[in-house]
């Protein structure tokens, strides 16, 4: 009979061998965590047999310890969870992928820090005037005798420096007064605290130059570029500004509004008109509250002190 049943109906033992499939797959770990009731660890799965005890059934255990607790030294990977499922080969202890996750931080971090400065650099030398170049002013120089024009405090009174290669040259405090400084490039000169009312500058290229503190009185600028120059605090009254180019160069307000007074023309290398490029139609001269200058009436009794009598 029994063999007449295995026989009829082979199908019947499917359920079980699909319920024995899913029960290993969850108690798989567990069983190889625990040692069974016979005092030995089962080699994994679920473990069929008959125990110490004397029944019969199935001895599923738990795992007492977990991925976090496993020892990355002594431990193995842990093992698939079925006999279907193959070993993991990419395993990691935990503080080896810790350790992977802040390596990758530090290098996004160093890239991106990276990036930032070379368009920060790359930026900034857009705008930095190269002093290497020549004048877009086309200027016919004598050549250079020195490297370093050093001439702090110096005295050079109604001196001819005219078509002088003066690039980065210093004359700090120095007394300049009418000196020729005519088709001369002065791109990146220091001439702060300067004494040169008077001086000759027609037709040179000042751009980036210091002229801070300095005294300019009366001097000759017609045709001049002096882009991104400062003149912080100089003295430019009754300056010739004519056909000059001061664009983005800092120049005290009432200085600027004292050269629009007289200043007019177009330069010819930039094509910038010099009202625009000191700002002229934004710039008025105050006022003071009372435009109209008509007398105040005051009458008696009034003011702190009482005023006067009609």
């Amino acid at each position: 009979k029994m063999s007449a049943a295995w026989t009829i109906a082979p199908v019947g033992l499917a359920p079980l061998v699909r319920a024995r499939r899913v029960a290993s797959r969850g108690a798989a770990a567990a069983a190889r965590a625990r040692p069974s009731s016979s005092g030995e660890s089962p080699s994994g799965g679920l473990f069929l047999g008959r125990p110490a005890d004397g029944t019969f059934g199935a001895s599923v255990r738990r795992a007492a310890t977990t991925e976090e607790t496993r020892s990355p030294w002594t431990d193995p990977a842990p093992p698939p969870s079925s006999a279907w499922e193959p070993a993991r080969s990419d395993w990691q202890p935990p503080w080896v992928r810790r350790a992977l996750l802040g390596t990758a931080v530090v290098v996004a971090a160093v890239a991106y820090i990276a990036a930032v400065s070379v368009h920060y650099t790359e930026a900034m030398a857009a705008d930095v005037m190269d002093v290497n170049e020549p004048s877009i002013m086309n200027l016919k120089l004598k050549p250079r005798t020195q490297e370093v024009i050093l001439e702090t405090k110096a005295e050079h009174i109604n001196e001819d420096f005219s078509h002088e290669d003066l690039v980065g040259a210093i004359y700090t405090e120095g007394d300049l007064r009418g000196s020729d400084f005519s088709g001369s490039d002065l791109r990146a000169a220091i001439f702060s605290r300067a004494v040169m009312p008077g001086v000759n500058l027609e037709g040179s290229d000042m751009s980036n130059s210091f002229l801070d503190y300095v005294v300019l009185r009366g001097s000759n600028m017609r045709g001049v570029i002096a882009r991104e120059a400062n003149f912080v605090r100089s003295d430019l009254g009754d300056c010739d500004v004519t056909d000059a180019d001061f664009t983005e160069a800092v120049i005290d307000r009432y200085q600027a509004i004292g050269l629009c007074d007289t200043a007019s023309g177009t330069n010819s290398f930039t094509g910038v008109d010099t009202r625009d490029s000191l700002g002229c139609e934004r710039l008025k001269r105050y006022e003071g509250f009372n435009k109209e200058n008509s007398k105040v009436a005051v009458s008696k009794g009034s003011g702190t002190w009482g005023g006067a009598a009609n």
